[in-house]
């Protein structure tokens, strides 16, 4: 699905996703890094066109701000652009463990387009003491989860 991506690499466009969730992305030697979930990533200039059914993006400070819940809508610009995708365990047809991919990078002009309905509901957070290695759920607000989860190790 990201063949649509192709046709628009190297512009900045305007997009809009759902959000689904925060995850992280850990190099070695380095520290998590917090991310974040867009799923049916669409061209705002034409409605209904799906460029991609889910995008990983960095979890920027302009994201954060909006504190985002599942099922919130954002739109932002960003440019479509080609990146190398590391395989994990299989190769392809030539025996290579890299591909070449498309991606958005640079997300910039982040605004929340349409709210969750679950929105003041307080979620429950996973953290973990650094003590013991049980995970135990901690009811915070939806502004603390964000830095519970950006700080955690």
């Amino acid at each position: 699905m990201r063949e649509e991506l192709k046709e628009l690499s190297g512009t900045r466009w305007t997009f809009r996703g759902v959000f689904v969730r925060l995850g992280r992305k850990q190099y070695r030697d380095h520290p998590p890094q917090p991310t974040l979930l867009l799923r049916d990533i669409e061209l705002v200039s034409s409605p209904g066109r799906i460029v991609s059914d889910h995008l990983w993006f960095n979890l920027t400070a302009q994201f954060a701000a909006f504190n985002p819940q599942p099922g919130d809508r954002f739109q932002f610009d960003a440019r479509a652009r080609i990146y190398r995708k590391r395989r994990r365990d299989d190769y392809d047809e030539d025996g290579e463990r890299w591909t070449l991919d498309y991606k958005l990078s640079h997300p910039t002009k982040v605004k929340k387009v349409e709210e969750s309905r679950s929105r003041g509901v307080e979620k429950a957070a996973q953290t973990c003491s650094p003590r013991s290695a049980v995970l135990r759920p901690v009811r915070v607000r939806a502004t603390e989860q964000l830095w519970l989860f950006a700080n955690s190790e």
